[in-house]
């Protein structure tokens, strides 16, 4: 029992390190931007027919099909770096002490890739039921159509 402790300690450990090299390395902070820019901002210029159900089935289906390809371009990179940085013989800053195992080295990496990628899934999908929630609202919509009209009749002026 001690060695199953001891196992998930080190896998942690290496998992938590992990999250800290993604915190250093500058993709994890220009994809969380796309993210939340390409989930937020721009469903906002999106056009729907009017329905609830014609803005449901256009907001779902851009956002999630935005959020699964930048999360599945980012899980190659991060691999793709440590890769890297192992051929140029950069000392693995991720974890990888001489005590541990191979595969406690590759499991805490995977796991706090994993980790990483269901923090930035949560987020996103956070923010995607806020926006369906608020555009959802008819108040919001005719603030929203306030504002637009305003916009217009401001370009309409000279």
């Amino acid at each position: 029992m001690a060695l199953i402790g001891l196992t998930m300690q080190r896998l942690l450990a290496i998992a938590t390190l992990t999250w800290k090299a993604a915190f250093r390395f500058r993709l994890f902070w220009v994809l969380t931007v796309l993210l939340l820019g390409s989930v937020v901002v721009l469903p906002l210029l999106l056009k729907d027919d009017g329905t609830a159900r014609g803005f449901t089935q256009i907001l779902l289906t851009y956002t999630l099909s935005v959020i699964t390809t930048l999360l599945g371009f980012y899980h190659p990179l991060a691999r793709l770096r440590h890769a890297r940085a192992r051929c140029r013989g950069v000392p693995d800053a991720d974890g990888g002490g001489e005590a541990d195992c191979r595969w406690q080295i590759w499991l805490g990496k995977w796991l706090g890739l994993l980790m990483l990628n269901a923090a930035l899934l949560a987020l996103a999908g956070g923010s995607v039921y806020a926006l369906l929630q608020w555009r959802a609202d008819p108040t919001a919509r005719r603030s929203a159509r306030k504002f637009y009209a305003m916009k217009s009749l401001s370009r309409a002026l000279p």
